[in-house]
């Protein structure tokens, strides 16, 4: 199984960053991959203090390169998730494969595993 680095928009809220985190892990499971989800980590760190934002930043920096993909969730991109994509990009050259998942993709998903329907196929 390929794994995927998670590229999101998380704030400073290490609650909500751990939900939506695992809100995206699970749509790459469904998608036969193993996510890399530096977000989980957020719960361990009080991230309205500039250290731990550090900490948070170089953890994500750290994890980008054990991605053979790169999934951008949401319907925006923040610059700070640009400059992820650009890392990702840098590091595979061509063979970078970077998917995104919108808003709206995410909801279908949930909605047919709610109805009991079957994985979704890798595009």
């Amino acid at each position: 199984m390929n794994q995927v680095y998670i590229c999101a928009d998380f704030g400073s809220d290490g609650a909500e960053n751990i939900r939506r985190a695992t809100q995206y892990a699970g749509f790459v499971y469904g998608h036969d991959m193993i996510p890399i989800a530096p977000a989980m980590y957020s719960g361990a760190l009080n991230l309205s203090l500039p250290k731990d934002l550090r900490r948070m930043r170089e953890t994500r920096k750290s994890k980008i390169w054990n991605g053979g993909e790169l999934w951008v969730f949401g319907d925006r991109t923040t610059p700070e998730m640009r400059e992820e994509i650009r890392s990702f990009q840098a590091l595979n050259g061509a063979n970078a494969r970077v998917r995104y998942v919108s808003d709206t993709e995410l909801e279908r998903f949930y909605s047919r595993r709610r109805q009991g329907g079957r994985k979704f196929r890798r595009k």
